[in-house]
């Protein structure tokens, strides 16, 4: 009874401070794991006793996957209601399990129904100083077109080895992946050398700026990462493992709007075709990309890009030529290039592209995230994660660097090293995103070896 009283109390303990709601599970609240002596801490067998059970968990990851795609975590930005529904039923699943309870560190947002945006950080205790942190994201991105999904996208499918429904890769990888392997080392009573903990947060999948999500617990918690601990983020990579991304291109958005002068098609030249000038614009988009001499070899590819991409609604009518042209570049930044010195060089290009036409351009910035300083390729978790990768897949990895932004940039922002990894590409925006039950398995084994990474014992 004192049990049952002292989990509803940890639970229901929040505390609301500068208009944030912070609700903490206090340590007593934590169920007490045996503390072992260091030769237990580095045995090997507790290891294979815990890969061995791992092995064999095809039903719990599906259980998992199937009460997480149930519950929706869509953003308000795309319709949604927010993550609490899925972070409830986290918190349910740990104390259901006996499990270390979650800490919230919510943010408030008004436009969802419960008025705030969880953040849960789960901790389970190793013998050494050290922490192993999975980071995650609870969101998903939208469905899409329902019609060409097979069955809702809220209902888990399973063919064979394979799960279908949304989120159940982008990001339950790293849920369910965290959330197994916790349940496994509680059940096999193993304290590894290195402590274990998830990072579970909101608002990943919208554009930039994030307040409510990472950048808001890294505000709040400066000290959550100690120096020496292992930051992975399971959320980016290719088939078979062997990538590990270790750097992020800066990205920006910019609004590009042509001025002409609209007039009828039958007499073009009283009119000044925005369209037309625009388009040819667009056609010298190479011209800018080979503008840069720099050049980095992590990326694919090695150099700073220029694409357009989204084009406004422009003249209703076949026989009106468009006397106004707006469309959106991407713009990918290498570690070092400026923004600025891309703006310049399309400017000059409009002069020259624009001039012919009679006309005209004006150009916006709508979003812009500087590229972070890369996680150095023998920073300790690179060393860790790639030591874990070939022993269970038995393959070799590689460092390299990607065009996309995760939430390691956010972390990075911070000074933090984090690895970005995972045993296939995202698949999060696909219709029918799936995921394999095995690679989820094998995924959890990678993360158990890193708790007994060889520094670890070195450092002892």
């Amino acid at each position: 009874m004192c049990t049952v009283i002292g989990r509803l109390v940890a639970i229901t303990a929040c505390l609301l401070l500068s208009g944030v709601l912070v609700c903490r599970s206090p340590a007593w609240a934590v169920p007490m794991i045996p503390a072992g002596n260091v030769s237990e801490a580095f045995d090997a067998k507790a290891l294979g006793r815990l890969l061995d059970d791992l092995a064999g968990q095809q039903a719990e990851v599906v259980a998992i996957q199937r009460e997480l795609v149930s519950r929706p975590a869509l953003n308000p930005e795309h319709g949604g209601d927010g993550e609490e529904v899925k972070a409830r039923w986290i918190e349910t699943y740990l104390q259901a399990n006996d499990l270390p309870l979650a800490e919230r560190m919510d943010s408030v947002d008004d436009r969802v129904s419960s008025k705030v945006r969880p953040n849960l950080v789960i901790r389970y205790p190793g013998s050494g100083p050290r922490t192993l942190w999975i980071v995650g994201h609870m969101d998903t991105s939208p469905v899409g077109q329902p019609e060409l999904w097979i069955g809702s996208p809220w209902v888990l499918r399973q063919d064979g080895d394979w799960l279908y429904g949304r989120g159940v890769e982008d990001n339950h990888r790293s849920l369910v992946t965290g959330l197994l392997l916790l349940k496994r080392l509680a059940a096999n009573k193993i304290v590894p050398p290195t402590g274990l903990g998830l990072v579970f947060v909101c608002e990943e999948k919208i554009g930039f700026p994030r307040e409510r999500g990472l950048k808001f617990l890294l505000e709040k918690r400066p000290d959550l990462f100690k120096p020496g601990d292992l930051v992975l983020l399971p959320d980016y990579g290719e088939e078979g493992g062997e990538l590990i991304s270790v750097a992020e291109k800066g990205v920006a958005w910019l609004k590009v709007t042509v001025y002409g002068q609209q007039s009828f098609a039958a007499r073009p030249e009283l009119g000044v075709n925005a369209l037309e000038a625009g388009a040819s614009l667009i056609a010298a988009l190479p011209d800018i990309n080979k503008l840069f001499g720099q050049r980095n070899t992590l990326f694919t590819p090695p150099l700073t890009t220029v694409t357009a991409t989204k084009v406004e609604k422009g003249t209703e009518e076949v026989n009106q030529i468009p006397g106004l042209f707006t469309f959106y570049l991407d713009v990918r930044l290498l570690p070092g290039a400026h923004l600025e010195e891309v703006e310049q060089a399309l400017l000059t290009l409009a002069e020259q592209r624009l001039a012919q036409y009679g006309a005209s351009m004006k150009l916006e910035r709508i979003m812009h995230i500087p590229a972070m300083d890369e996680t150095p390729v023998d920073a300790p978790v690179v060393r860790a994660l790639s030591q874990a990768v070939r022993e269970q897949l038995g393959v070799t990895p590689r460092v390299e660097g990607m065009s996309g932004i995760t939430l390691a940039a956010e972390l990075r922002a911070h000074k933090i090293p984090v690895a970005v990894w995972a045993m296939s590409p995202c698949r999060g925006v696909d219709a029918n995103e799936s995921i394999s039950i095995q690679e989820l398995l094998q995924t959890a084994s990678v993360f158990a070896r890193m708790l007994y990474w060889q520094d670890a014992r070195e450092a002892r």
